[in-house]
């Protein structure tokens, strides 16, 4: 049945404490076939530019260029945010892109879509640096650091003998057993998505106070982004501050999630006009202009 299971930390930690698993004294052991045999392609999977490299060495294999130096993509390396160039193989020349931070991936598809730069190919990642800089990884805002876990991973793509995603046995049998032609029938329908903007959940879902003699609704965001930068924070000390004061039955107060805004959290609706890096004090004074204005009506 189509049924999303949903497993808490909570739930997950009291598992693993009831299977009487301790981590730290688990002896280390290779990973199980086929995850324990990779390819340098797939490692570089784990930096910014190197879903690039790998497919450019796919393609120069496709166009007929067996064994490509991995200096020919020396160019597509490094930690800029956003970077583009041009690699030729063969008699082609092609046209690539490569940005990590969804901020400024939105500036690379603005200007595309506004034509002033054209790629064949964008390569889009939203952790810094890449996965070796997202979640799972000790945090660091040391650029040296990252400097040194993507020149680690650059090493063991050349210890690796197999180079290219192609080459590797485990894969080319999953082709052939499973997924058939690359790009049509189940390697098309399982392996290619589509996007479309949607809401997670309604605000409506999560009414936390109701005024008896509403003035204004506020609609604080406690989405992923805006709980990291306070938002949960903030509808606490909100709901505190109007019980304090007596005013709670002046405000509808709802908690949603998400008003797509995240560079600005903790965002609020206040009567459904956007506030972006609320604080509560700033929230405090919106309130008493409400209140001011309907005593003077």
């Amino acid at each position: 049945p189509d049924v999303d299971v949903v497993i808490t930390t909570y739930e997950l930690t009291k598992m693993i404490k009831e299977a009487g698993l301790d981590f730290p004294t688990l002896e280390p052991e290779r990973v199980d076939l086929p995850f324990g045999f990779k390819s340098g392609a797939g490692m570089l999977f784990g930096t910014t530019g190197g879903v690039t490299e790998a497919v450019l060495r796919f393609a120069g294999l496709t166009l007929g260029i067996p064994r490509l130096d991995p200096v020919t993509f020396r160019q597509l390396r490094g930690l800029k945010p956003i970077r583009a160039a041009e690699v030729v193989l063969g008699d082609r020349t092609i046209k690539v892109a490569i940005v990590y931070g969804l901020g400024e991936a939105q500036k690379l598809v603005d200007d595309i879509q506004q034509g002033k730069v054209h790629y064949d190919l964008v390569e889009v990642m939203a952790c810094p640096g890449g996965c070796m800089g997202g979640a799972g990884q000790p945090v660091t805002k040391n650029g040296l650091i990252r400097t040194a876990r993507q020149e680690g991973i650059y090493q063991i793509d050349t210890m690796i003998q197999t180079q290219n995603s192609k080459d590797n046995p485990y894969l080319q049998q999953l082709y052939s057993k499973t997924l058939g032609s690359p790009n049509h029938g189940a390697s098309h329908d399982l392996l290619h998505t589509s996007y479309s903007p949607r809401r997670r959940i309604e605000a409506s879902e999560m009414v936390l106070q109701e005024g008896t003699e509403a003035l204004a609704r506020l609609d604080v965001c406690i989405g992923s982004n805006c709980h990291l930068k306070g938002g949960h924070d903030l509808l606490r000390q909100l709901l505190l501050h109007l019980e304090e004061n007596g005013n709670e039955h002046l405000f509808d107060i709802n908690a949603t999630f998400c008003n797509e805004a995240c560079e600005g959290g903790p965002c609020v609706l206040l009567n459904g006009t956007l506030l972006e890096r609320c604080t509560l004090s700033d929230l405090t004074r919106r309130l008493d202009l409400v209140v001011a204005e309907a005593e003077s009506c």
